[in-house]
């Protein structure tokens, strides 16, 4: 399965989430995004397109090399700059209070622990602001439900994902309040996949945590470094390459070269299970 997780899947994904399918409801999800934002489950840019003018760099979490070469010619065609910032949306590399707003499409039922991921866009978020998402889901019918759940295993090898992630429950445990949720059948999709979750959930102010390393040492998030001019610089993260300023990762006139995907790609990740969710973000 390494190979089809590696290559084919974020294929796969990109053709049957291509904008014919998906760009009307890409467009809703983009509307209102601002500044500084963050996208967990990047993939190959999909999203890139409907990004609002508004929206000042894209900071992109994504496991798949694959997914973000697909993605290449979005990024170069795009006029707001991307920042390949890290893989795993359960710990993001970024301190407290960090991002303008936040967007995830099509992500949550295939990360691990969906849970941990959204506590931690809440905490990279700044007070007020917004994630936009949409994610398919658990359906209210069911009948459906039955499928859904019949269906789950083939579809963790298929395309990485379960099908009745409880969406709603998962952002109501969240440290994010749910401020607009349309739920919806998706027109011309299976039935069991076709349940939308859509809509906006805000951040609260976050109470401070002290995080320990393993040495009992309390672990504070520096405060990002600000450019003349206001623009930040995310912090340097061991082990993966540099997070810079979106200017400085244009060369020639483009945006975020492959090198850096590779740079940050961990081999090791190469080889995993049916049940893991590399190359599965790009929806």
């Amino acid at each position: 399965m390494g190979v089809y997780n590696k290559h084919l899947r974020p294929s796969l994904h990109t053709l049957a989430l291509s904008d014919r399918v998906t760009g009307a409801v890409r467009d809703r999800v983009c509307t209102g995004l601002t500044g500084d934002v963050l996208e967990i489950g990047y993939g190959s840019g999909l999203n890139q397109p409907h990004l609002p003018t508004s929206v000042k760099a894209v900071w992109a979490i994504e496991p798949s090399a694959t997914a973000l070469g697909l993605g290449e010619g979005r990024r170069s065609a795009s006029a707001v700059p991307v920042v390949v910032a890290g893989d795993d949306a359960q710990s993001l590399p970024f301190p407290d209070e960090r991002f303008d707003a936040a967007l995830c499409t099509w992500v949550l039922c295939g990360v691990p622990d969906p849970g941990a991921a959204l506590a931690e866009v809440a905490r990279v978020l700044k007070p007020g602001a917004t994630l936009h998402f949409v994610e398919h889901g658990l359906a209210p019918d069911p009948a459906v439900v039955r499928w859904q759940r019949r269906s789950n295993a083939i579809n963790r090898v298929v395309a990485g994902c379960v099908l009745d992630n409880d969406v709603r429950s998962l952002l109501d445990a969240s440290p994010l309040t749910v401020t607009e949720m349309n739920e919806h059948y998706e027109k011309g999709a299976p039935k069991a996949a076709a349940f939308m979750y859509e809509g906006r959930a805000t951040a609260r102010r976050q109470r401070p945590v002290a995080r320990r390393d393993g040495t009992g040492a309390a672990v504070v998030h520096p405060a990002p470094a600000v450019r003349p001019g206001g623009r930040h610089l995310a912090p340097e993260i061991p082990g993966m390459a540099r997070i810079a300023a979106p200017e400085d990762l244009t060369r020639s006139g483009r945006h975020t070269e492959p090198e850096w995907s590779r740079e940050l790609h961990d081999p090791r990740r190469d080889e995993v299970d049916a049940f893991d969710w590399l190359g599965f973000a790009q929806y």
